[in-house]
């Protein structure tokens, strides 16, 4: 694979924020396809216990393995991360940077299905009391 030369950056931490955003909005989409995707990717990149970093010759060192399973789409948005062609937290995303950090969860608006749900049967529970 080659050494990493002491001025290539290190990717791992960079990664693991960029599909933990990708996650959240995912979530907040309702894009279970999306979510299923990137939680795969950011597992992977989870695992890797080799230093994720760019070689001279565009290539990018110690991707996940096959066998890590990563879907394609997924693949591909790493690389674009790596080499640049993509942000690690695109325009619109910022709300759902938790900076790598999976146990903080990004502010939920009031309007979110799943808590007007909620009131609506909180309100039919309290209503029949």
């Amino acid at each position: 694979m080659g050494k990493r030369p002491k001025d290539a950056k290190v990717w791992n931490d960079d990664l693991r924020r960029a599909l933990t955003c990708r996650v959240w909005h995912a979530r907040h989409e309702q894009k279970q396809v999306q979510i299923t995707t990137y939680e795969r990717a950011l597992n992977a990149i989870k695992e890797t216990s080799k230093e994720i970093w760019l070689k001279p010759d565009g290539g990018v060192a110690n991707l996940p393995p096959p066998a890590a399973r990563v879907p394609n789409t997924a693949m591909q948005k790493i690389i674009a991360i790596v080499k640049g062609d993509e942000p690690i937290i695109p325009a619109g995303f910022e709300q759902f940077d938790t900076d790598g950090s999976e146990y903080e969860a990004p502010p939920v608006s009031q309007d979110h299905p799943y808590l007007r749900r909620m009131q609506v049967l909180l309100l039919i529970y309290y209503s029949q009391a």
